[in-house]
């Protein structure tokens, strides 16, 4: 279960339909992305960050990109 700071943990249920809620949203912007061509590699990137920070809660500070993680550039990572 997810945990907010200084609050009691979520429902598995309530985590599940945030998630849920926040990623319709970007199933449709992503299909529209799709339909209009527009795939490139910084458009994705700002698409999954959006969808980490809506969907599943993170927050700026959690989120790395363009990272080198175990010798390798990644483009988002969220350390540990």
């Amino acid at each position: 279960m997810a945990k907010i700071p200084n609050k009691k943990p979520l429902a598995k249920r309530t985590v599940m339909k945030a998630i849920s809620d926040g990623l319709l949203v970007h199933i449709e912007r992503l299909a529209k992305m799709v339909a209009k061509g527009n795939r490139n590699e910084e458009e994705t990137r700002r698409w999954v960050v959006d969808v980490l920070r809506t969907a599943f809660g993170y927050v700026d500070d959690q989120i790395e990109t363009e990272m080198k993680a175990l010798g390798k550039r990644v483009d988002i990572a969220i350390p540990i």
